[in-house]
């Protein structure tokens, strides 16, 4: 084990051999990155190490060289990775990093100036994005105030739009981080376009999407009225990118889309005629992937989220009866609609019948849910008590539209009738 005079004498050394290499002595910029890749490397080691690093003010060293304009690229890479290593074992370690030393904070100062200084790295873009998550994770001084937070999401915003798809992912994830930590007022309509535009340049790369929309959810949690500008705003068409992305063969990104949908629509109706609105089939999608056999537990659960949020909320009667007929197609065969989803249809259809008049009217709608009432029947796999509790409200359903149709067809006979009686 290192003792704590040795780590001085490294961190001694390394300010030594910088000011001479920065001074014009270019061929120790190597040795420097070395001793930084050592102090970090120790800082990652133990927590003991790590502290006696913090109490020889390695890490102010190291952040001179990250502050600095114009500085070797290599070295900065290594002092960058260095100080995230520092921050690894939790607040402890972490706080020293972030304290308003050098009289900045390194958050919503240092990040943005190595930004600017050095755009054409990916690699520090990276290790800038895995600094600022450890941040968040550790330190509340980077909230202290909401010009602070704003200023860290001003530059993520930035690395959102990144050529680098890791670097848009890392940023998603500290975006993520930002609305948890940040409450309401961290959340801005800019950063939920800027999250939006993101998945549409992740095309190649399912895994880096998933972090845009566990952030989008974060953000629909705080913000009900940024919620509603997201769902109706057409030129974002955020409900069809969520719609294309959910096409896409990969279980956890799908379980991302459909939490975040989740989220936007928990406020209220209006969120849910929004996504009504847009005319596109996201609850049957949705439908589907619950359906699925190949589903993973987390996005059934999930999608059965979305579904109880969703059914019971809606007003649109024909897309309400249309999920009784969506089916998961597999190999093996096709998946029908479990007991659950079906109440929970049966239940909305009732409560639209008796509430809204026009439905009443709907005669092809009528008959068309009374045939898949009908010959609906609850799958074989579900308990016998959630089976009765259909039957009973495929019962209700069907004494409720029997006289209506019956009416409709005597009416349509006489009709008929007379027609043939005038010959017309």
């Amino acid at each position: 084990i290192l003792e704590k005079e040795k780590i001085e004498v490294l961190v001694k050394r390394f300010d030594e051999l910088l000011v001479r290499a920065q001074d014009g002595e270019l061929q120790l910029f190597p040795d420097c990155e070395c001793l930084a890749m050592v102090l970090g490397y120790l800082g990652w080691h133990s927590k003991e190490l790590c502290q006696a690093v913090l109490q020889a003010k390695g890490h102010i060293s190291l952040l001179k060289v990250v502050q600095a304009e114009n500085t070797d690229v290599p070295l900065q890479r290594a002092c960058l990775g260095a100080v995230a290593n520092l921050c690894v074992h939790g607040t402890e370690t972490a706080k020293p990093v972030f304290g308003d030393h050098l009289g900045v904070n390194p958050m919503s100062k240092v990040l943005p100036g190595l930004v600017k200084t050095l755009p054409p790295d990916a690699i520090l873009r990276r290790l800038s994005c895995r600094l600022v998550a450890l941040g968040l994770d550790a330190s509340s001084s980077v909230f202290s105030s909401l010009s602070r937070a704003l200023d860290v999401l001003k530059w993520l915003r930035l690395m959102l739009l990144d050529d680098d798809a890791l670097v848009r992912r890392n940023a998603a994830g500290c975006v993520w981080a930002c609305f948890l930590r940040g409450g309401p007022e961290s959340v801005t309509m800019e950063t939920l376009e800027m999250l939006v535009q993101s998945i549409t340049l992740s095309e190649s790369k399912p895994e880096c999407k998933i972090n845009m929309f566990l952030a989008i959810a974060e953000a629909a949690t705080r913000r009900a009225d940024l919620s509603l500008q997201l769902l109706k705003d057409e030129q974002i068409s955020c409900l069809r990118v969520f719609m294309q992305v959910l096409q896409e063969d990969h279980s956890w990104l799908q379980a991302a889309i459909v939490l975040a949908l989740s989220k936007l629509i928990a406020h209220g109706a209006d969120h849910i005629a929004a996504v009504e609105a847009s005319g596109l089939a996201l609850t049957d999608a949705i439908l589907v992937l619950y359906l699925h056999p190949k589903s993973s537990r987390e996005l059934k659960k999930v999608s059965l989220a979305y579904l109880k949020a969703f059914i019971p909320m809606t007003n649109q009667g024909r897309q309400l009866v249309g999920l009784l007929s969506v089916k998961a197609h597999t190999k093996k065969g096709s998946n029908g609609i479990t007991c659950e989803v079906s109440m929970l249809v049966m239940q909305r259809f009732v409560y639209i019948y008796h509430n809204n008049p026009a439905i009443r009217e709907d005669i092809p709608l009528l008959k068309e849910t009374f045939k898949k009432a009908e010959f609906l029947r609850p799958p074989i796999l579900d308990d016998d008590e959630a089976a009765e509790r259909l039957r009973e409200q495929i019962a209700s359903v069907k004494t409720l539209l029997r006289p209506v149709l019956r009416q409709h067809a005597n009416s349509t006979a006489s009709v008929m009738e007379l027609q043939s009686t005038a010959g017309l």
